[in-house]
């Protein structure tokens, strides 16, 4: 069997970029859920549900259709999404 993923948008800000940090990060940062590396400046550890893991420069940091936030590769993103007008 081959399944093929359902197209969902997404909300995603790349780390580094020249985007401005949209609301719902910087909420999830008041949060505390979304904290800066000390070890690494330009790095956020974001809490999933699987755990802590980190977003470097480059990589996407995803709010998904379920509101759940988490890291990606940028490789990954650049294999999964498009980016489309708001």
């Amino acid at each position: 069997m081959k399944l093929v993923p359902k197209l969902i948008p997404v909300d995603a800000w790349r780390v580094g970029g020249n985007e401005p940090m949209p609301p719902w990060l910087e909420a999830a940062i008041e949060r505390r859920d979304i904290v800066s590396c000390p070890d690494f400046p330009g790095t956020y550890l974001v809490q999933t549900t699987e755990g802590t893991a980190r977003a470097a420069v480059g990589a996407w940091i995803i709010r998904g259709a379920d509101r759940a936030i988490y890291p990606a590769a940028n490789d990954w993103v650049a294999t999964n999404f498009e980016q489309v007008a708001e």
